[in-house]
């Protein structure tokens, strides 16, 4: 359910073969969707998932919704939850059986155009390069590096950028010339990809 989604995020993040949209008459993938805001303004966590509970006893009137959060230490305590707990939690259930797939990534920054072009195999940067009219090539350059160097270590997340922009950064350490490249291109460049991903 989907209570206040952005559904522009939402059409860029899912790729659906034009064909298929066209053969179902609809324009695009969020046109297929809708945020429950949209019908019910004032609508809220809570108020869904008192709604919900209500329709389950509403079908089932002899079986009353028992509702509450547990925490991870009350998980510890039924260890069949917890079982599904960490396996949903494991970064290899999340990304690591996701389908090989290639991203492209373009922004204009204050200091260059950069465009970030990812071929992503089982949520790991299988190979990535990274073209720019900066005017701080080895920038650049060390960027390129760590992404030939990292291919297959590199993770399609945060950690991932994080990583990259740390390894590029110890690339132009030292150089006097490349201070404003370390300390205000590079962290620019890691929030972009961050949010982006």
């Amino acid at each position: 359910m989907l209570l206040d989604v952005d559904l522009a995020a939402l059409g860029r993040y899912l790729t659906v073969n034009k064909l298929k949209m066209q053969s179902k008459g609809v324009a695009s993938v969020a046109a297929r969707v809708l945020n429950l805001r949209e019908r019910v303004p004032s609508i809220s966590h809570d108020a869904f998932c008192d709604a919900a509970a209500a329709a389950f006893e509403a079908k089932w009137e002899s079986r009353s919704a028992s509702r509450r959060t547990l925490s991870v230490s009350e998980l510890d305590r039924i260890p069949q939850l917890m079982q599904i707990y960490e396996r949903y939690s494991e970064w290899e259930w999340r990304f690591g059986k996701s389908p090989s797939f290639s991203h492209s990534l373009e922004h204009k920054f204050g200091w260059a155009l950069v465009d970030v072009q990812l071929e992503v195999t089982n949520g790991v940067v299988a190979r990535g390069r990274v073209y720019s009219d900066c005017l701080v090539p080895s920038l650049i350059d060390a960027l390129n590096d760590e992404l030939a160097a990292g291919a297959g270590s590199l993770t399609y997340d945060s950690r991932g950028v994080a990583d990259l922009c740390s390894r590029a950064r110890a690339r132009l350490e030292g150089e006097a010339s490349m201070q404003v490249a370390r300390d205000c291109y590079l962290p620019e460049l890691q929030e972009w990809l961050t949010a982006a991903l």
